[in-house]
């Protein structure tokens, strides 16, 4: 059985942002703008806010992905776009313990980019785009996580984040649910094989959500998150809004409900492209709908 959650079709406006006259005119000059996804401007260039964010302190485990290096492998040209995942074993445990679909949005994830003019930005999902989607508790670790990422943020930017509003998301918003009436093991045996088989697609990282949360003495039933890309797909996304690098590699969550029910959940692709202003029946959205029903298809044994 397959569970789908969509958003409105039309978007609130989210911001109104007084920049410099001069860039106004320029195409592509704009901060990436989505519900939920805080933006500061950073003070440095491209290289050393990334360095700068991938170097410090506050953060446990890092992994990243180079939006702009896979797609020139690829063969196309992206402005500089890179994504810094970073991990918080102890406020993650803690959501998951509230909602185990938390998992698609983590780790927590910030998305630094060069535009057309050479500004650099740093964004990130703030914590109330986690509490309505997920319909999490704003305070306690979800506090203490936005505040560890927006203290980072700030330092290594030399300025104030903009808080956008979440017009437009509800509890469940774009997410697609498969269930499966095998085991979990043999769900992500059969999802990462299923990935590994298709030459268009790389299995980045598969996190072990409930053994992370086990290191933090915090129970929570069987969660895997599988991340997975198709540079060819996603990178002209990428180049007609650059804020979808946010929710891009896609993500796989393969977890067990509370019934034993095992069931692999992601992203609607249109979801994800209205989001971040994305026409959602473009060819392009189309066939990785139909590539990620294929897989979570075949990933549940159907």
């Amino acid at each position: 059985m397959k569970a789908y959650f969509l958003i409105p079709a039309v978007w609130v406006c989210l911001l109104i942002v007084a920049c410099d006259s001069t860039d106004d005119n320029v195409p592509g000059s704009e901060p990436p703008m989505a519900p939920g996804l805080a933006y500061t401007e950073s003070n440095s260039n491209f290289t050393e806010t990334r360095s700068d964010l991938e170097n410090t302190s506050v953060f446990g485990q890092r992994r990243a992905v180079s939006h702009s290096t896979n797609a020139r492998r690829a063969g196309f040209t992206l402005d500089s776009l890179f994504l810094l995942i970073v991990k918080d074993d102890k406020a993650e445990a803690q959501l998951l313990n509230q909602n185990q679909l938390v998992g698609l949005d983590l780790p927590s994830k910030i998305l630094i980019s060069r535009n057309r003019v050479e500004k650099t930005f740093i964004s990130y999902n703030n914590s109330a785009y986690y509490a309505v989607r997920y319909g999490l508790q704003f305070d306690g670790p979800l506090d203490a996580l936005e505040s560890k990422i927006k203290n980072a943020v700030e330092e290594v930017s030399g300025t104030i984040i903009t808080v956008p509003n979440v017009a437009g998301i509800e509890q469940g918003s774009g997410i697609v649910t498969v269930e499966s009436e095998l085991d979990f093991q043999t769900v992500v045996g059969n999802a990462q094989e299923a990935i590994g088989k298709n030459e268009n697609l790389n299995l980045l990282f598969s996190i072990d959500l409930k053994a992370d949360a086990l290191s933090q003495e915090v129970e929570i039933r069987p969660t895997t998150l599988l991340i997975f890309g198709n540079p060819n797909l996603g990178t002209p996304l990428m180049q007609e809004s650059p804020g979808i690098g946010i929710d891009l590699p896609q993500k796989f969550l393969i977890w067990e409900a509370e019934d034993g029910t095992v069931n692999i959940s992601y992203n609607d692709p249109k979801f994800i492209a209205e989001r971040h202003g994305i026409n959602p029946a473009s060819e392009t959205i189309t066939t990785i709908g139909t590539a990620l029903d294929t897989l979570a298809t075949m990933a549940a044994g159907q």
